[in-house]
């Protein structure tokens, strides 16, 4: 198990498309395009996005294909990861990702990060070093309590 808060993994923390689908979050772990197919990659990127879901860190915003009946229900996060699994077929690839689901960070999150001065031209690494320092302990003392 990989942790996600490594440094060299800082971009699945990026409000601006470090989760967004499946392959973003392949690319945060630092994967590439070679990689969207290989079993091991697969099983890292279902562990991270395990990860984030139970650290709240994760939401659904679209199921894909059955968007209608899936999108307002209430899932746990074991749910979610069935889902995703379910929905990631063996051998998909960049345009197949698009059309599975679709991720983002809390709205706390994003709100947080935008009153620290975050715009969608700030260089996501550098304020990260430079504005927040300890990532995890910063998510942890400012996460919503719920």
């Amino acid at each position: 198990m990989k942790n996600i808060f490594d440094f060299k993994y800082v971009n699945l923390f990026s409000p601006d498309d470090g989760v967004e689908f499946i392959h973003s979050i392949i690319e945060s772990l630092g994967y590439g395009i070679r990689d969207y197919k290989s079993p091991v990659v697969r099983e890292e990127t279902l562990e991270a996005i395990s990860q984030l879901l139970e650290l709240k860190m994760l939401e659904v915003y679209r199921w894909g294909a059955n968007q209608k009946e899936q999108n307002n229900l209430k899932l746990s996060d074991q749910d979610i990861l069935n889902k995703v699994e379910k929905q990631w077929f063996i051998g998909a690839d960049y345009v197949d990702f698009l059309g599975m689901v679709m991720f983002g960070h809390p709205s706390w999150y994003v709100n947080k990060l935008n009153e620290l001065g975050f715009t969608p031209t700030t260089d996501w690494k550098w304020f990260v070093k430079h504005k927040i320092g300890d990532l995890e302990k910063w998510i942890k003392e400012n996460r919503s309590k719920r």
